[in-house]
């Protein structure tokens, strides 16, 4: 966990205001942007694994803040198109940026249909949003897609769209992300294959404890 150095007479932290006059470090901010698994789609708990991790990151004395930025249906033409703006309206600088998309893009407008996201319109984005994170922040981490249980996928069965998901189409997907993190040199986060069927509420979201295996993995990697 990074951190930055601080001068100031007075600090507020959730309500408590202290006085003091010597430099305060506090650990620095994570951000992590991505689709409905990021923002923890079908979690009974309300919380997905950015909201585990944002609990475990802020329960010591220091403070650290976790900013959830997942967007339903979200694909990389999305968070590339808005990580810029939503990266500088953050008051307080990050350290550290999580991408956690892809498994939108994999899927496809019927069994025979095409992608949502081609494969390499897919692999530029990312090259391209990684390499705009690297220039604002001293860490920056890629998760990979996770598998599906394609019973309840193909087609989705509450997709108004009728978009089927594969997990041998959301494989190359993910073995294209693990690609383009090594090109870029920043950690790749396999996620793929950690799901079983009984973990995924509706087939391709996690329920509370396939979201509680993620954080398990993903907080591992990056804390």
């Amino acid at each position: 966990m990074g951190s930055v150095t601080i001068f100031s007479n007075k600090a507020s932290a959730c309500g408590k205001t202290s006085t003091f006059e010597y430099w305060y470090t506090l650990p620095m901010d994570i951000g992590v942007w991505g689709d409905s698994i990021t923002y923890g789609s079908c979690d009974v708990e309300g919380l997905g694994w950015v909201g585990r991790l944002r609990r475990i990151r802020s329960a010591g004395l220091d403070y650290a803040a976790t900013y959830e930025r997942g967007v339903c249906g979200d694909t990389s033409e999305g968070v590339l198109a808005r990580f810029e703006k939503e990266f500088d309206s953050l008051i307080y600088g990050l350290d550290t940026v999580v991408f956690a998309v892809g498994i939108n893009d994999s899927a496809r407008k019927g069994i025979e249909g095409e992608y949502i996201v081609p494969l390499e319109a897919f692999t530029k984005n990312m090259e391209d949003v990684i390499a705009q994170a690297k220039e604002k922040v001293a860490k920056v981490y890629a998760v990979g897609t996770t598998n599906v249980d394609e019973s309840r996928t193909v087609p989705l069965q509450n997709s108004s769209t009728g978009k089927v998901f594969l997990n041998e189409n959301a494989k190359k997907y993910n073995e294209a992300l693990r690609e383009v993190s090594t090109r870029l040199k920043v950690p790749f986060i396999d996620v793929f294959g950690i799901l079983e069927n009984r973990d995924l509420a509706d087939g391709l979201h996690p329920n509370a404890n396939g979201y509680q295996k993620l954080f398990s993995v993903i907080s591992e990697a990056i804390t």
